[in-house]
């Protein structure tokens, strides 16, 4: 499929399912290029700094023959690599070069995102064979400065690699698709509403005639029959008494913030919750508990106290102990890296052995680190890594168990972190354990979040805890107060209520028979299932599409609400009739439903009936003609709370001076008497909240029924003063 896309000319985008060996296929695919002599190059990779020496070595594997350059280090650095490897034309090379003229050295040139803007006059001057860029959703703003300086290069081809193409929302797969082919896809607006208002349904047979050509997607599930499978638990674990005392004082500490009357700005809401988070992990993370905390002969914590301090740290005592005893290998994430340090006292502390990577640990020591870790009979029993820096292009998978001890606020990337181990090579099931602190500002930041995800179809809401976080102060103040009053209850018989952990639960918990949260991992790969099939069959002749016969085409029956059955409905059911299909109702009721909505907006019917307004017309405002003896009354449709005319009664407009004129012949401003109707209010309402259009335009264009007992509704287009026209003809009973 990509030889294929290549020679068409098409820019693609391999979006195979993290673990499934992207980096492989795009090494065999350059190399057979150039092996079979379509292409000699010069091809650049951009990839993360942290996995550009697992690049290296796949190069050597699979391309023994290319001439690879990898571009990196300081100022100095760079200057010898291109003076040694870059240029034929020794006058082309060393400090002073910003250009490269003619043919280079090298079959391929492996650099990092930063290069790429830094030394971007020097490497934008190469005439580049084929562009490839590894963990792609570096481009998902075209705002960077790594997609401004990228796009302005001389690329022949592009080949962009990701596991996540649709990873927050449509925006950013519209700026993936603007790099990959600008000419093709150059409007945000158009594609954002282009997809706004349509069922998932309609939305993947779209996607897919719109991407089909650029887009290659498939799943472990699709091409690995035989994957081990893997099972995700969220364990609850409890607060220890030192937890809850360090929680206690951060909440009555910030009582003014939390005081709904005290007006708490969303950045100190932030902190807040930044600050019961640490509490969550480990009291020790505070200097004054760690100050205070006992140690023992050299200075390091007394490993019982640490352990103690924190309920997830007993836990996961008691877990590491039995899955050393069953020779299974354990990947642990953290967040945060002084959790990662409090980790690496506890596993010193208990004489396991363990190797950890972090944002600090890169290059060589990076991937020495993995190396012995994946060497057969290695010794190591656990591995330490940050969530965001051992995410990307690692592969851990003689580990069989994953730990997250605190989850990411982004989900995102808990996926990318677990799919180190779950991927190519893995023998064995894969468990993954997820803590979460009970009654704590955890739980309720990842209900939160899977609610936020559901109503907006998003996988992951984009910068959550940072400076753009997506949490509003409700919803902080929300999450803030999760737990709290139970936390200050002080009731008998609460110590049964809390959660232990025995000997034997732990056995339970880690009966690697269990199923687990059978849970899709990522909603986009219901939008991208269409995408797991290569199609490039060419067409010799343009097929006729078929007509459909709407007489032909059978609609839903009537539906009947009658107070029997009213709790079944909601306004929705009223406002959103199938197309072609009646909704018959009792109006007294589904008044109620009216009036409640209005009296959200501080609404009644009284206000919103025979209002007065005088309207200026500006250039082709509503595109209404601007000769008055050539106005023509028609019912304009309205379908956003923000039009300044909601509803016009044509029938006393007639009876007045509809307009002022001036002494050209034309009017400047309309006088309107208009009334607005609950229901008609209430209808846009819905409309706004669910961003779809229920029309008379949309609707005639759904559908044409003949039934006596439907409406029957025709639908014609003319044109008339460059804007478009939809006559309507409704039955006088409608």
């Amino acid at each position: 499929w990509l030889r294929y896309s290549w020679g068409q000319g098409i820019d693609t985008i391999l979006a195979d399912e993290m673990g499934l060996g992207k980096t492989i296929q795009t090494i065999t695919f350059l190399y057979s290029l150039y092996k079979e002599g379509h292409c000699k190059g010069p091809f650049l990779v951009s990839v993360p700094l942290s996995t550009l020496i697992n690049w290296e070595r796949e190069f050597e594997t699979w391309a023994p023959d290319f001439y690879v350059v990898s571009y990196v280090g300081d100022k100095d650095s760079r200057v010898t690599i291109r003076e040694n490897e870059f240029s034929f034309d020794d006058s082309r090379s060393g400090v002073r070069c910003n250009k490269i003229k003619g043919a280079v050295k090298f079959h391929v040139l492996l650099t990092s995102y930063e290069l790429i803007s830094i030394d971007a006059p020097l490497l934008g001057s190469i005439e580049w064979a084929v562009l490839v860029v590894d963990e792609a959703h570096r481009l998902k703003s075209n705002q960077s400065k790594f997609f401004r300086l990228l796009a302005g290069y001389n690329i022949r081809n592009k080949l962009l690699l990701t596991g996540t193409p649709l990873q927050n929302n449509l925006e950013e797969l519209f700026h993936l698709l603007n790099f990959l082919t600008p000419e093709k896809f150059n409007d945000l607006t158009v594609f954002q509403n282009e997809f706004a208002d349509i069922s998932k349904e309609e939305q993947v047979k779209r996607l897919h005639e719109m991407l089909g050509p650029h887009m290659l997607r498939r799943l472990k599930a699709d091409v690995l029959k035989n994957m081990p499978s893997k099972s995700e638990f969220i364990v609850r674990v409890e607060l220890s008494p030192m937890q809850k005392k360090y929680y206690k004082y951060i909440l009555t500490r910030n009582f003014e913030a939390l005081n709904p009357r005290g007006g708490g700005q969303q950045v100190s809401l932030l902190n807040i919750m930044m600050d019961l988070k640490k509490c969550c992990n480990h009291p020790y993370l505070f200097p004054a508990a760690a100050q205070e905390a006992p140690t023992s002969i050299n200075g390091s914590y007394e490993i019982g106290a640490l352990t103690r301090a924190a309920g997830k740290l007993v836990l996961l005592s008691k877990m590491l102990k039995k899955l050393q005893e069953t020779n299974h290998r354990v990947l642990i994430f953290s967040q945060m890296t002084k959790m990662l340090d409090i980790l690496e006292d506890y596993l010193e502390g208990e004489g396991y052995k363990y190797e950890r990577i972090d944002g600090s640990i890169t290059g060589n020591q990076r991937q020495e680190a993995i190396d012995r870790f994946n060497a057969p009979g290695a010794q190591q029993f656990v591995f330490l890594l940050s969530t965001r820096a051992g995410g990307l292009g690692i592969n851990l998978a003689t580990a069989d168990t994953v730990i997250i001890y605190d989850s990411d606020w982004n989900p995102h990337n808990d996926i990318q972190a677990f799919s180190r181990a779950h991927r190519i090579g893995q023998a064995n099931k894969v468990m993954i354990y997820r803590f979460v602190t009970r009654n704590s500002v955890e739980e309720r930041v990842t209900q939160v979040a899977k609610r936020k995800m559901m109503l907006t179809h998003l996988v992951v809401r984009p910068g959550m805890g940072g400076k753009q976080t997506n949490f509003t102060k409700q919803e902080l103040d929300d999450i803030l107060r999760f737990g709290t009053e139970e936390l200050f209850k002080e009731e008998e018989g609460k110590e049964e209520e809390a959660i232990h952990y025995d000997d034997k639960a732990v056995e339970e918990l880690l009966d690697r028979s269990k199923i687990g949260i059978e849970q899709k991992e990522n909603w986009s790969n219901e939008y991208l299932s269409s995408f797991k099939v290569a199609s490039y069959v060419t067409k010799e002749e343009d097929e006729e599409e078929e007509e459909t016969d709407v007489n032909n085409v059978k609609f839903p029956e009537v539906e009947t609400i009658s107070e029997d059955n009213l709790s079944k409905y909601t306004i929705f059911d009223v406002v959103y009739p199938l197309p072609g299909c009646d909704v018959s109702y009792p109006k007294n009721e589904i008044g109620k439903w009216y009036i409640d909505l209005l009296a959200e907006d501080g609404l009644t019917s009284e206000k919103l009936s025979k209002k007065n307004k005088l309207f200026s017309l500006k250039g082709t405002y509503r595109s209404i003609v601007s000769k008055a003896e050539d106005l023509i009354w028609a019912t304009i449709n309205h379908n956003d709370l923000n039009d300044d005319l909601l509803l016009s009664d044509i029938e006393v407009m007639e009876n007045k001076q509809p307009f002022i004129s001036v002494p050209d012949g034309s009017f400047k401003s309309l006088s309107i008497e208009f009334s607005l109707r609950p229901s008609n209010y209430a209808t846009m309402v819905v409309r706004q909240i669910t961003k779809q259009d229920t029309s008379s335009h949309t609707q005639a264009s759904l559908c044409k029924i003949s039934n006596n007992n439907k409406r029957d509704i025709i639908s014609t287009e003319e044109e008339d003063n460059d804007s478009k026209r939809i006559k309507i003809d409704l039955p006088t009973e409608d």
